[in-house]
C-alpha cells in the first residue's frame, strides 16, 4: 500500500509536525504541517494582504481576526436620508489620487470600474484649494494653481511663496550633516521660517494631522529630500530639473486592465458612487468567496506568542495555531498582545517595538449636510487647510483645534440622490489638545463661518455627525525609516518571512501605501 508523503526529522529539524511516526529502518519521521497564515487587523492593509495572499496561496488556509464589528478600518461610508433623497457622508478619508496603482489594480481585479467617480484635471476640485491665514477677516486665500499666471499675481499669498522659492534658489547648499530631519526644519533652512509654519505646516495637517515639527521628513516626503540633493541644494531646481528615465515601468507589474488607464488619464482624484467603502466591502466579499479564507471579527486579540509553535489567544478564548503571522496592528497594539504573552521568544521584538513604537494622532471628523440655498455657501474649490498658529497649538487662536475644511458636494457632489444640498467636512484634533476632547459643534460653526468671510452666508445645518478616529495616523519622527530597517531585520530571528509586521506605522499612511504594503507581503511557504 502506497504511504504518506513523509519528511524526515533529522533533515529538517526545525519542521513542525502534526504526527510522527516510525519507518521500517526505525528512524523517525513527521507528517509536513500544513501552511497556515494568520493576519492580524482587518483595515485596508490587513484586507489587501489577505486578498492577494489568497490569489496567490488558492489552496493555503488563512485567517483573518479583526477586533471590531466590521472589516474596512477607516473606510467607512455613510447614507444619510434627508427626505429628498440620500447625502452620502464619509467618516474617513475621502478620495484617492488616480496615480496609485495598488489602488487601480484593486478595482480592476474586483470589477469596480463601473462604480468610479472621477475629479478631472480641470475641475475646481482639482485646480482650486485654500488656505485660512493669521485670523484674516477678508476669508479665504486661494493657493495659487501651477497653470494660471492669473492666479500668482491675484493670491494674496504669492508674495510669501515667491519669497520662498526666491530664498531656495539664491541659497548655497546647506544640509546639515544628518541622516533625516523634521519637515518644520527642512523648510526653515530652504525656505525661512515664516514659509514653513504658513504652508509646511498646512501641509502637514492637510495629511499626517500632525506638528510639522516632529515629523520625519525623510519617511513622510522623501521627494523633497531627494529633490534637494538632485538640486545641488536647491529644492525648487532638484525638482525642475530633468530626470534620467527609469530603466523599469514599475506599472507593467500592476494588473490594470485596457480601459482603468485611459479613464484615468485626465482624473486628478477619484472615489465610487457608494463611498471609499465600496472597495473594502468588495474585498470582504472577494475574500469570504474564497474556500481557504476565514474572517473573524468582533474578537479582539487578547495575546500573541511568537515561541514554537506559534499562538494567537483572543478575548473569547479561542486560539490559532499558524504557521505564519502577519500583522497590520498598530505597532502600539502588536506591542501589548506581544507583552500579554510574556515570553523570551517575544522580547527580541518587545525590545524594538517598545523603544520606538509610533506616536499617533487622534482626529475628530465632522460632518456637516446644509439645506438648499439659492447662493453658494463656499468658494469653488477642495477645500481649506489652517496653519499652525503663531503662538503655537496650546494658544486660544484656533481652540478648536481646527486643521481643515473639505468642500465635498464639489468634489463628490455626484453621490448624493438629493439634488442642491451641501455636505462639508471639518477635521479637527491631531496636534491641539482638543484631539482628546472632540470639538464643540456649535462653536465649530461660528469658526466656519468666520473662515468663510461675510461673501458667504451658511445657514444652520439640517443634519451634524462627528466620529473620532482615535490614533489613526501615525507620527513618524525624525529616525523612522531607520527603525523600520531594524525592525525588518529583528523578523528574521523568527524565521525567513514567519513573521512580518505591515501597516500604516510601518510603511506609509494613505490608503493606497496601506494596499501595497498588503500587495507585497510575501510569506515563505513550501507547497
Amino acid at each position: 500500500m502506497r504511504q504518506p508523503q513523509r519528511t524526515k526529522i533529522r533533515a529538517y529539524g526545525s519542521l513542525r509536525c502534526t504526527s510522527v511516526v516510525r519507518g521500517y529502518n526505525g528512524s523517525l519521521f513527521c507528517r509536513r504541517e500544513e501552511p497556515h497564515i494568520a493576519i492580524l487587523g482587518g483595515g485596508i492593509t490587513g484586507l489587501s494582504a489577505t486578498y492577494h495572499l489568497a490569489r496567490k496561496y488558492p489552496a493555503t488556509r488563512i485567517t483573518l481576526i479583526e477586533g471590531s464589528d466590521r472589516a474596512g478600518g477607516w473606510l467607512d461610508s455613510h447614507r444619510v436620508d434627508v427626505g429628498a433623497g440620500t447625502v452620502l457622508l464619509e467618516k474617513g478619508p475621502r478620495t484617492l489620487r488616480s496615480s496609485s496603482k495598488p489602488a487601480l489594480e484593486l478595482i480592476n481585479l474586483l470589477g469596480l470600474e463601473n462604480e468610479l467617480l472621477t475629479v478631472a484635471n480641470s475641475e475646481p476640485a482639482a485646480q482650486t484649494r485654500f488656505l485660512y491665514v493669521n485670523n484674516s477677516s477678508s476669508g479665504l486665500s486661494p493657493l495659487p494653481s501651477p497653470s494660471s499666471l492669473l492666479s500668482f499675481i491675484t493670491s494674496p499669498v504669492s508674495g510669501k511663496i515667491f519669497g520662498g522659492l526666491q530664498r531656495d534658489f539664491w541659497t548655497a547648499y546647506n544640509r546639515p550633516n544628518v541622516e533625516d530631519e523634521s519637515v518644520d526644519a527642512f523648510f526653515t533652512r530652504r525656505f525661512g521660517s515664516e514659509f514653513a509654519r504658513i504652508f509646511a505646516s498646512a501641509l502637514v495637517h492637510g495629511i499626517y494631522a500632525t506638528d510639522s515639527r516632529k515629523l520625519s521628513l525623510r519617511a513622510a516626503y522623501p521627494m523633497l529630500w531627494n529633490a534637494e540633493a538632485y538640486g545641488s541644494g536647491s529644492v525648487v531646481w532638484g525638482a525642475l530639473k530633468p530626470k534620467p528615465k527609469r530603466l523599469v515601468d514599475d506599472s507593467s507589474s500592476y494588473e490594470l486592465g485596457n480601459s482603468l488607464p485611459e479613464l484615468m488619464k485626465n482624473a486628478a482624484v477619484y472615489s465610487f458612487r457608494g463611498g471609499l467603502s465600496t472597495l473594502s466591502n468588495a474585498l470582504v466579499y472577494a475574500i469570504k468567496s474564497r474556500n481557504n479564507v476565514e474572517i473573524r471579527t468582533g474578537d479582539l486579540i487578547s495575546s500573541v506568542n511568537l515561541g514554537e509553535p506559534f499562538r494567537i489567544i483572543t478575548k473569547s478564548g479561542s486560539v490559532v495555531s499558524p504557521t505564519h503571522i502577519i500583522s497590520a496592528l498598530p505597532v502600539k497594539q502588536l506591542d501589548a498582545v506581544l507583552r500579554a504573552a510574556d515570553t523570551e521568544r517575544n522580547d527580541t521584538l518587545l525590545t524594538l517595538t517598545s523603544s520606538r513604537s509610533p506616536e499617533s494622532s487622534t482626529i475628530h471628523v465632522t460632518n456637516f449636510i446644509f439645506p438648499p440655498s439659492k447662493k453658494p455657501l463656499h468658494p469653488l474649490g477642495f477645500g481649506y487647510l489652517i496653519p499652525r498658529p503663531v503662538e503655537g497649538y496650546e494658544s486660544e487662536e484656533n481652540s478648536q483645534g481646527m486643521l481643515g475644511t473639505i468642500f465635498d458636494t464639489v468634489s463628490m457632489g455626484r453621490q448624493d440622490t438629493a439634488d442642491g444640498y451641501t455636505k462639508m467636512g471639518i477635521i479637527s484634533g491631531g496636534p491641539y489638545p482638543s484631539a482628546s476632547t472632540g470639538p464643540n459643534v456649535d462653536v465649530l460653526l461660528k469658526v466656519l463661518r468666520k473662515h468663510l468671510g461675510d461673501r458667504y452666508e451658511l445657514p444652520n445645518p439640517i443634519y451634524s455627525m462627528t466620529t473620532e478616529c482615535k490614533e489613526c495616523i501615525p507620527l513618524f519622527e525624525p529616525g523612522h525609516l531607520k527603525w523600520v530597517e531594524k525592525l525588518r531585520s529583528t523578523l528574521k530571528y523568527y524565521g525567513e518571512n514567519k513573521v512580518q509586521i505591515i501597516g500604516a506605522g510601518i510603511g506609509g499612511v494613505s490608503i493606497p501605501d496601506c494596499i501595497e504594503q498588503g500587495r507585497s507581503s510575501s510569506v515563505e511557504i513550501t507547497l
